[in-house]
């Protein structure tokens, strides 16, 4: 692989899905910067602050192409590599072989200053902030046939830095398999999206010791993510279920990643079918020294939602 590129009228109710978290407000016409065109590829780099990640503290990102946020340099590895494999600090919101390059791929960056819209749920206020969302993204080589939409918002006040990863669901992603439809590029072993070497989610600090892998990283299952087992459908017995909201926030500024079960509004930051410990962990979510340990999905958590979210929209 070279790197670089008869008419029925049907009457319905709308019934708000209170378990799914729309995607934050992004696009151009949020200030965002617009990417496409190109496989295994970085933006130019983009100063920061002062960002504190797993003990460490760094002051440039890039955004690759992959599904990757990179805290030192560029990183154009289009095969994910199992944490903690990589000798950069990197935020993986969904680390798999897309290709810019596919028609109606589209990557969307920018790094915005002031509150963050995940403040609440962190409850903190934010100096600074990234988006990056990868929008209907298809994978290696230029393939379409299955496309994936996701974000991350990354946000620091200069001590204290959170992660969210946003995986719409199918009625906002406009795919009946929601937004996470494929986990595989061709040059990964992969078949028509599917199999080979699938995509990997969560955090690496870059110093083959600390990182955070999510369950089922590396398997077909993480597309199950979304809330949306797909066709053909992901392993049900991942324990991931169609009341997963597609949330998934932490803290990721101290040597383990953490959740807390008080953040607002959205209660514990626990994926659905995953349980908060008593020491206010996401129980299998949090790890230390490599020590990554199975989740437990035998109680449901559902978050506190009585009303929808309205976010915004998306130019």
């Amino acid at each position: 692989k070279m790197q670089a590129y008869c008419l029925f009228i049907v009457l319905v109710t709308i019934i708000p899905c209170f378990y799914c978290f729309p995607l934050f407000p992004y696009g151009t016409g949020n200030g965002d910067n617009s990417f496409t065109d190109c496989d295994d590829c970085c933006t130019d780099p983009i100063s920061l602050n002062n960002f504190p990640y797993f003990g460490s503290t760094y002051s440039s990102f890039t955004v690759g192409s992959n599904g990757i946020i990179i805290l030192d340099g560029c990183v154009t590895t289009f095969t994910p590599i199992a944490f903690p494999s990589s000798d950069t600090p990197l935020i993986a919101p969904y680390w798999g072989d897309v290709d810019l390059g596919a028609e109606g791929s589209t990557l969307f960056y920018s790094l915005q200053s002031g509150p963050s819209p995940i403040d609440s749920i962190a409850g903190f206020t934010s100096t600074e902030w990234i988006r990056a969302t990868w929008e209907t993204v298809g994978f290696y080589s230029a393939d379409n046939s299955r496309q994936n939409t996701f974000q991350a918002i990354v946000a620091t006040d200069g001590s204290s830095s959170y992660s969210c990863f946003v995986y719409p669901d199918d009625v906002e992603s406009g795919n009946i398999n929601g937004g996470l439809d494929w986990t595989t590029g061709d040059a990964s072993e992969g078949s028509e999206g599917l199999g080979g070497t699938p995509a990997q989610v969560g955090f690496d600090a870059g110093d083959s010791v600390n990182f955070f892998s999510l369950p089922d990283s590396q398997t077909d299952s993480i597309r199950a993510i979304d809330g949306v087992l797909g066709s053909p459908p992901a392993n049900p017995a991942s324990g991931v279920g169609t009341n997963e909201k597609g949330l998934f926030c932490y803290r990721i500024d101290q040597t383990t990643i953490s959740c807390d079960p008080n953040l607002s509004p959205v209660g514990a930051i626990c994926p659905d079918n995953y349980v908060v410990d008593a020491n206010t962990n996401c129980e299998g979510f949090l790890t230390t020294i490599a020590s990554a340990t199975g989740c437990s999905s035998s109680v449901s958590h559902s978050p506190s939602i009585s009303s929808p979210l309205s976010l915004g929209s998306n130019t």
